[in-house]
């Protein structure tokens, strides 16, 4: 059937979907979202989404009444429905739709949206240019909220700058993470990611190279990276749902080894696309 949305139980075409005007999620940002990619018509690393969600949703107080299985089972109907080879899933929950207000004397059925969306066919690694910007975001990224003003306004400044991702940094000079991605260096050989903390979101993506990096033995470690560690670096990555892993090939200009993915990076994408076969194929 192609593009389709899901929106409380009721599954359409993605172009006759809707939501209420005063939809909280609408009106204030006040939302959580997931993005799930999917391969060969099977979603890759589903069950760990969900439970990002439901995290996500407790840390903005926002109901969540599914379990798992059901959101399981949901998701795989409307995958059978859309029969999409290659897409992405965009899972979001919001407290619902009540007449404005900051604050609600009784809370509004929650929300849940699930939309499915064609994309591009698995492609070979890649590379891109980042620059570094200001970190000006709340102080509990972890949550992956809905609320993306100051990640968006990063990623056109970034685009303004011929680049495909903005790199979080602290005054200091300290690394968070990309608009929309986690970062990795590679310095004296040694993996090397920022330790997570309130301004870092827990990747799915990022988790699993981890867990690569644990299981093929490769030196690896979550440590405080700064600027200059990523000027002097012989590989940086960016990690997530949809850059999957794509090497950077310069930092403000500045370019990074010899321009072209290293060593590490190409392992890392080797054993993840063998992941990816595994689970999907």
């Amino acid at each position: 059937m192609g593009e389709l949305a899901y929106i409380k139980g009721v599954i359409t075409n993605i172009n006759d979907a809707y939501v209420h005007i005063e939809d909280r999620g609408y009106q204030f940002g006040e939302g959580v979202y997931e993005v799930i990619k999917v391969y060969n018509g099977k979603p890759f690393a589903l069950r760990p989404h969900i439970q990002r969600l439901n995290k996500s949703a407790i840390g903005m107080a926002i109901s969540f009444p599914w379990d798992i299985d059901f959101l399981e089972k949901e998701i795989l109907k409307l995958l059978n429905r859309a029969e999409l080879k290659y897409a992405n899933i965009y899972m979001q929950v919001t407290p619902g739709a009540a007449p404005r207000s900051h604050l609600l004397e009784k809370a509004p059925e929650p929300n849940l949206v699930i939309t499915i969306r064609r994309s591009a066919e698995p492609r070979e690694i890649k590379g891109i240019k980042v620059i570094t910007v200001d970190d000006i975001r709340w102080k509990k990224c972890w949550i992956k909220s809905t609320n993306l003003t100051a990640n968006i306004m990063a990623k056109k400044t970034a685009r303004k700058e011929g680049a495909g991702e903005a790199i979080m940094c602290e005054t200091d000079g300290t690394v968070n993470e990309g608009g929309s991605s986690n970062l990795f260096a590679v310095i004296d050989g040694v993996l090397v990611t920022p330790k997570l903390y309130n301004k870092i979101l827990a990747g799915i993506t990022r988790d699993i190279v981890l867990q690569i990096a644990e299981y093929r033995n490769l030196q690896y470690k979550e440590d405080k990276l700064l600027i200059d560690d990523l000027r002097s670096a012989q590989e940086v990555l960016v990690t997530s749902t949809t850059f999957e892993i794509t090497y950077v090939s310069h930092i403000n200009n500045l370019i990074i080894g010899d321009g072209n993915p290293g060593t590490v990076t190409r392992a890392i994408y080797t054993y993840y696309k063998e992941l990816v076969k595994q689970q999907c194929f």
